[in-house]
């Protein structure tokens, strides 16, 4: 992996372009100080060494590492900058699982424990969706794509994508989409009254697919009570470039801020 990066990075050079620094963009859970990513379950091997160092010795230019939700949510912020003044700001990621990351007073929400923000374990379904976090119920194991995809199962379908290809959402598929939605609006009703957002941003495979349907139901599901706050909800604008995107202003936002 390390050497196909540094193809494309010496491609650009060799066509003269200027290298500021580079950021980069990676599942966690990261110490993003040392540069050391610390995720066994998918990028096992990393767990000891500065992936930072290693491309600062070989390009000698500022290297930074941030979670890949957070650089999303960076690069969908950007994306907005001449529409909106965005100071605080959710995103939920809905994939294989569910995550997310908080913009607050114009920075990033860390912790000094998890470091970033596991909306997925989030409980909105109690007894319902055994979650491998140890209990049931969590965003993630009911409003997935991982979850959506048992559902479709159930109906004869080979994932959700079939589902969708097959024209199951408004039919079989019904109760499904109205299940996601009410999952999903337990979720922003606790996330807005917790970091009181001017936007929220959903984005991943399954929104694609459900945004646009589901949208309406949601925000009527947060009418239903005396809902303290104002926001808007919007779907990605950049899609998967996000987190590249994102990944970048890290190193433009400090080269801003030295200057």
């Amino acid at each position: 992996m390390k050497g196909e990066i540094f193809t494309v990075i010496d491609r650009f050079l060799e066509a003269k372009a200027i290298l500021l620094g580079i950021g980069i963009g990676c599942t966690g859970p990261l110490d993003t100080a040392r540069g050391v990513i610390r995720n066994p379950y998918t990028l096992p091997g990393w767990g000891t060494v500065s992936i930072c160092a290693i491309f600062q010795r070989r390009y000698n230019c500022t290297v930074q590492l941030e979670n890949d939700a957070d650089c999303a949510l960076l690069g969908e912020i950007f994306a907005r900058r001449n529409v909106y003044n965005i100071r605080n700001a959710i995103m939920l990621t809905f994939g294989t699982g569910v995550g997310g990351a908080v913009l607050l007073n114009g920075k990033l929400f860390k912790s000094e424990t998890f470091g970033h923000p596991e909306f997925g374990h989030i409980i909105v379904a109690p007894g319902e969706g055994e979650c491998y976090c140890g209990r049931s119920g969590c965003l993630e194991s009911v409003a997935s794509g991982s979850a959506l995809s048992k559902g479709a199962k159930e109906l004869g379908y080979r994932n959700f994508y079939d589902l969708v290809e097959k024209g199951g959402l408004l039919t079989e598929g019904r109760a499904l989409v109205e299940r996601w939605s009410e999952y999903v609006g337990r979720a922003l009703w606790t996330f807005a009254h917790i970091f009181a957002p001017s936007l929220i941003i959903f984005t991943g495979g399954v929104v694609e697919s459900l945004f646009s349907i589901t949208r309406t139901k949601i925000i009527e599901s947060l009418e239903e009570g005396r809902f303290f706050g104002d926001f808007t909800l919007e779907q990605s604008v950049l899609g998967l470039d996000a987190g590249m995107v994102g990944a970048a202003t890290l190193i433009l936002s400090e080269l801003i801020d030295n200057d």
